[in-house]
């Protein structure tokens, strides 16, 4: 994750991630999450979370639910990511066929 991130990306991610609880948020490194909170500081954005909605039903960008994902994946044990990965296959399966049948 050396990739620099988007101010806005990194506000909107740093608004999402107050979904999650603490032990999530604290696997993630403090020098990564300092880099978020430095960079959200210079964006104008407003990112909301709505209390209603589910995770998956929150008005988030991809570029946000890639990042979500990806921290996720890296906190998890051997055996959520193997379950994880096939998931992700399974879905850019379905993706592939869906669009062959348009």
């Amino acid at each position: 994750m050396e990739e620099s991130l988007d101010k806005d990306l990194a506000k909107e991610l740093l608004t999402f991630l107050s979904y999650f609880e603490d032990g999530f948020v604290d696997g993630i490194s403090d020098e990564f999450f300092n880099q978020l909170v430095d960079l959200a500081a210079d964006s104008t954005k407003e990112f909301y979370i709505d209390e209603g909605k589910t995770l998956m039903e929150q008005e988030m960008t991809e570029e946000c639910k890639n990042m979500i994902s990806l921290l996720y994946f890296e906190e998890s044990n051997p055996s959520v990511q193997e379950e994880l990965v096939n998931s992700w296959i399974q879905n850019d399966l379905n993706g592939v066929r869906n669009s062959q049948n348009d």
